[in-house]
C-alpha cells in the first residue's frame, strides 16, 4: 500500500468509531463495532483494532485471517448502535454494504475502509 494513501485514509477517520467485518469460515458476514482502533505503523501499514475476545463475533473474525475497517462518518451513529446491539447472525440484514477486495463486507458511504490481513493477535 502506498504510503500517502494509507496516511489519507487514516486522516478521514472522524467519528473514532468503526465497524470490523470479515467472512466466517462458512462465507456468512460477522462484523461489530469497534472504537478502539487506531494507526500502528506507516511502513510497513499496520492497524489495531481492540476487540474483547468475549465479543460475539470475536473467534470468527480472528479465524477468518483477514478483516475490512469501515471508518463511519459523523452520520453513520446508527449503523454503530446497529453492530454494537443487534445479534451477531442480524447484523447485516438491511444494511447497505460491498464486498472489499478480500471478500470482507465494507459498510457502503462510509467516510474510508481499509481492507486488513490479520498479522497477529494478542
Amino acid at each position: 500500500m502506498d504510503a500517502l494513501a494509507f496516511r489519507q485514509v487514516l486522516g478521514a477517520y472522524p467519528t473514532g468509531v468503526t465497524v470490523v467485518a470479515a467472512r466466517d469460515a462458512s462465507g456468512e458476514p460477522c462484523g461489530l463495532t469497534v472504537n478502539s482502533f487506531t494507526s500502528v505503523s506507516l511502513d510497513p501499514p499496520m492497524v489495531l483494532a481492540c476487540i474483547d475476545r468475549r465479543a460475539s463475533s470475536h473467534d470468527r473474525l480472528v479465524e477468518s485471517g483477514n478483516f475490512a475497517v469501515s471508518i463511519l462518518s459523523a452520520h453513520q451513529s446508527a449503523l454503530a448502535s446497529h453492530f454494537a446491539s443487534r445479534p451477531v447472525d442480524l447484523r447485516f440484514i438491511e444494511v447497505a454494504w460491498h464486498e472489499g477486495p478480500a471478500g470482507d463486507p465494507v459498510l457502503d458511504d462510509c467516510a474510508a475502509w481499509l481492507s486488513c490481513r490479520i498479522e497477529a493477535v494478542h
